[in-house]
């Protein structure tokens, strides 16, 4: 072999080696950057989440983390975490965290807010929307009026995320009931309508002596009810700006009733609508389906005895027939950003629980509403309501009307807005304050030798009604 080939010979053999060092130096790189993207593929995260469920619920919620944490969140390297907080702290914690103006509070991934809570939120920046993290398959499942709710301020984003809402129904002490029927010529669909209630009403205050028929647990919800079933709503959305509308004539309505119905006697005005119950006071009342732990298992009757209370149950009544729509209450959830890898893990984990079909026991627990429709077409489902009508009767006939009601109709209930709760409060002390006044002037007339008839007709002219209709323009002019 020539000098020339033994040199070529050895230029060949180097870049050989040359080459295989480059490659195990770009196989071990590339190994190591694999290994990283594993670990950081394999990084568990965990998500706060912060609620204020408490009792029965508490316990189902805490399972189903449980169940969510050892299969899909182990499945997607998440650990849910979630924390009891009181009402009063999450409002005092996120009201003050909201007021700082330098450095960064403390907030969960997720947390159980108010409404008005979540708008300041919003304005802040603090919040990311179900459409950016579901599809819109997955969110057409939830009930429209729960998800309209968390829209805020006429948005299309929903950033209140709903797991169950309760909606109001109306009680009825069903022992007294089956007598007053038994005794009168009335019929059960009376219930249904607002007319029709106060026509029981006047007649179970004759056949009574006195006695007031109903109560109203939730004046807010009887106003924003009454004005979605008349149209316009109160409170109005649209190109992210709320509108107080004060139209003249539905409130009329709610005064025509509510106002006319308390001086009359026919409605009782009380802060404890089950105490009333038990005590005689009411023979019903509109609102909030209770678990049946909060009821007694006896009432006073007319007569002044102790007797045995049962317990049946209407759907909300409506003041137009044509539109069957009864309130809907509670908190949702929101989403703070807390990244997009957490962001999407939260929502995924939010959807997961609203599916699954243990989520109709966390909702019944409180006698609310799961918010995902599909669900109460399930057997599981079916065959749940039916252990329920065996084991405890009167809450199956309360959650029947409930999930009727809305399966059948709509429910409403406003958007947040900042100010809501002192508008609320505001509004409905108005209304409480124009009625106790009203009685207090009947008797007043009565004294100075008015008959009862006489009395009434001049407490329920239309300028005590206009009194209240300027006095609410001047508190919605606040907001």
């Amino acid at each position: 072999m020539n000098l020339l080939n033994i040199k070529e010979s050895v230029l060949k053999k180097r870049n050989r080696i040359v080459s295989l060092i480059f490659c195990f130096i770009f196989a071990f790189c590339l190994l190591v950057q694999t290994g990283c993207k594993s670990d950081a593929d394999n990084k568990i995260e965990v998500i706060r989440f912060w609620h204020t469920f408490t009792g029965k619920q508490r316990s189902i919620f805490d399972l189903l983390v449980d169940t969510y944490n050892a299969t899909e969140g182990k499945k997607r390297n998440v650990i849910i975490s979630p924390e009891y907080k009181s009402e009063d702290f999450v409002k005092k914690h996120f009201n003050e965290s909201f007021g700082l103006t330098e450095g960064k509070y403390d907030y969960p991934d997720m947390a159980v807010i108010s409404n008005e809570l979540a708008y300041k939120a919003k304005s802040l920046n603090l919040l990311v929307c179900a459409e950016d993290y579901l599809t819109k398959q997955e969110l057409s499942g939830y009930f429209d009026g729960f998800i309209q709710e968390g829209r805020i301020a006429g948005t299309d984003e929903t950033y209140v995320f709903p797991l169950s809402k309760s909606s109001d129904v109306t009680i009825i002490n069903d022992s007294i009931w089956r007598r007053f029927y038994n005794d009168n010529n009335v019929e059960l669909n009376q219930w249904k309508t607002w007319n029709g209630i106060l026509s029981l009403a006047e007649r179970y205050y004759e056949w009574t002596g006195g006695k007031a028929l109903i109560a109203i647990e939730s004046l807010e919800d009887y106003i924003f009810a009454y004005s979605a079933q008349c149209l316009p709503v109160m409170i109005q959305t649209g190109n992210k700006e709320i509108k107080i509308n004060t139209n003249k004539e539905t409130l009329r309505g709610i005064w025509n009733f509510y106002y006319k119905g308390v001086v009359n006697g026919y409605i009782l005005q009380t802060d404890n609508v089950v105490e009333a119950l038990k005590n005689g006071e009411i023979a019903a009342y509109i609102g909030t389906p209770h678990d049946m732990s909060y009821f007694p298992d006896t009432y006073i009757n007319i007569n002044g005895e102790e007797n045995s209370l049962l317990i049946s149950a209407s759907s909300y009544p409506v003041a137009n027939e044509t539109r069957n729509v009864a309130p809907h209450g509670g908190t949702g959830v929101c989403v703070f950003d807390s990244g997009e890898k957490i962001n999407k893990e939260s929502y995924a984990f939010l959807h997961w629980f609203c599916t699954s079909e243990n989520a109709i026991q966390f909702s019944t627990a409180n006698n609310e509403i799961s918010s995902y429709r599909p669900l109460y077409k399930k057997n599981s489902t079916t065959d749940y309501f039916k252990q329920l009508s065996v084991l405890d009767y009167e809450k199956y006939y309360m959650m029947s009307q409930s999930v009727r009601q809305v399966m059948e109709g709509k429910t409403y209930a406003p958007t947040g807005f900042v100010g809501y709760e002192s508008f609320c409060n505001d509004l409905t002390s108005s209304l409480v304050k124009k009625s106790a006044d009203g009685i207090a002037e009947i008797n007043i007339l009565e004294k100075n030798g008015f008959s009862r008839a006489e009395a009434l007709e001049k407490v329920c002219d239309n300028s005590n009604f206009e009194g209240w209709y300027f006095r609410v323009i001047e508190i919605a002019n606040q907001y």
